[in-house]
């Protein structure tokens, strides 16, 4: 779905949002249902290609005809969002144990989330919730996240990258912090922490995309529903690959331990979207492709601290950077790239987690993009599917 195309949508629909406008013509909307980021353009141009997916039934969704997370609706609206984890605890409604029954709780999202405060530079916005624990059978009474999303600069601006790229390369940003409280009504803490996750669209003309996650070794990464065909992963010394094709369902974790120690996390994502800044098939050599970066100071790096147990063995190790593939049945189909972030801890009466995420998107020819995630990953010869 182009820039033109999610407006329209958006103004039929009667749907609340901010447009941040940048300088070079891009553009990201973030809408109030969901406070999703739902629309992210580093082109100018009308018929751009959104570097979010958006579900296509999304008209269905904001009329009412359809419910979020339903069969008819196949999901939710899609773009970033905040969600709580662990998956088994909130998503498995028949038997949480076994992990039967993946559903989403509604009050959570799309929630019912209410704008505190909105400027030229920020909006922010709150949604108060209730939650029941499927496997512990708990319930979590007067949660809520409170979401601020404003445009953030070029992490390269000051780059010699960028200094020669910048008049070829598109980019938009955005900074978000996620407060989730949760009032104490027991010593024992919930199990239960921020999960953010950006649902991105597949390539345009069919051909594979692929997720990049930098690592401080070479990783042992997890398959969390299962093992990973060998032709959909490949790991090297300093970063693990991973196929986007919506073609079979899989999940990738990678384990805290293999993550650098210290500062921020980021994990990317390339595909080709185009001829031209449309939404026609790709023709090399004049092809248009994106990057999306999400990048984290608020992850775990020790085991302990991971909460979200995988599918394939619950007792097992826990992925705290994660990316889905979706399969091929169905209008929904994408990808995601996901973080685990850290558990609520115990402050002055009120459990809470606050995160702070970025997310950079930029567009331009393939070798120009990949000149700027080598950069802002601190990789060489990144290596791509297709």
């Amino acid at each position: 779905m182009n820039r033109d195309q999610l407006m329209e949508v958006l103004e039929q629909q009667k749907v609340k949002t901010v447009t941040f406008e940048y300088a070079d013509g891009g553009a990201v909307v973030v809408t109030q249902r969901g406070a999703r980021i739902l629309g992210v353009f580093p082109s100018g141009e009308g018929r751009s290609s959104n570097a979010m997916w958006v579900n296509p039934h999304i008209e269905a969704l904001f009329s009412g005809v359809a419910t979020d997370w339903d069969g008819q609706g196949e999901g939710g609206m899609g773009g970033g969002r905040f969600w709580v984890s662990p998956e088994q605890n909130y998503y498995y409604n028949k038997d949480a144990k076994t992990f039967d029954g993946w559903f989403c709780q509604l009050p959570m999202d799309p929630g019912t989330y209410e704008v505190t405060d909105c400027s030229a530079t920020s909006v922010t916005y709150r949604n108060q919730f209730d939650l029941h624990d499927y496997l512990t059978g708990s319930d979590l009474k007067n949660l809520s996240v409170e979401r601020s999303i404003s445009p953030l600069a070029n992490p390269l601006l000051n780059t010699p990258v960028w200094s020669a790229l910048k008049d070829k390369v598109g980019y938009v940003g955005v900074a978000t912090t996620d407060d989730l409280q949760l009032p104490a009504t027991s010593d024992k803490a919930p199990t239960l922490c921020p999960w953010t996750l950006v649902q991105v669209p597949t390539a345009l003309g069919g051909g594979p995309s692929t997720v990049i996650v930098p690592t401080a070794k070479q990783a042992q990464p997890l398959g969390y529903f299962g093992e990973i065909p060998a032709d959909r992963l490949r790991v090297f010394p300093n970063y693990v690959q991973y196929k986007i094709d919506a073609q079979l369902v899989t999940k990738l974790g990678i384990l805290p331990e293999d993550i650098a120690p210290q500062g921020n996390i980021r994990i990317a994502y390339l595909r080709a979207v185009g001829n031209a800044d449309d939404d026609s098939a790709c023709a090399t050599p004049c092809c248009k492709w994106q990057l999306v970066v999400l990048e984290s100071d608020s992850v775990a790096r020790d085991q302990k601290d991971v909460i979200d147990p995988a599918k394939v063995d619950p007792a097992g190790p826990k992925g705290a950077i994660q990316s889905y593939n979706s399969g091929s049945t169905g209008s929904a189909k994408f990808g995601e790239i996901e973080v685990q972030h850290l558990p609520v801890t115990l402050t002055n009466g009120v459990y809470q987690t606050v995160v702070n995420n970025r997310l950079y998107a930029f567009q331009g020819a393939k070798a120009d993009v990949l000149a700027i995630a080598e950069n802002l990953l601190g990789l060489k010869n990144i290596e791509l599917f297709g």
